[in-house]
């Protein structure tokens, strides 16, 4: 994969899977699911002293919210990204 100076990419095909702790496999990772959360509520947690939507770590995501509702708003766009 290349990236050019006007923002695209050259193509690369992938013929067999990423191993596990390879350097392609976060970078891949968060290409493909990086608009994954766009446009969720925050929520204010206290001992960060700010608001956040998600929680990102490697490939584990936790989704935040006070309320089932919140909550279902939250994971409706996720729903979408995986079922379009």
């Amino acid at each position: 994969m290349e990236f050019g100076g006007d923002g695209t990419t050259g193509t690369s095909e992938y013929l067999c899977s990423v191993r596990q702790g390879c350097p392609e496999s976060s970078f891949l990772l968060n290409l493909f699911i990086s608009d994954i959360f766009d446009g969720m509520e925050e929520v204010y947690v206290p001992s960060l002293g700010k608001s956040i939507p998600e929680i990102l770590f490697a490939d584990d995501s936790v989704v935040i919210a006070n309320t089932p509702d919140p909550l279902q708003r939250s994971l409706n766009p996720v729903s979408r990204w995986v079922n379009p």
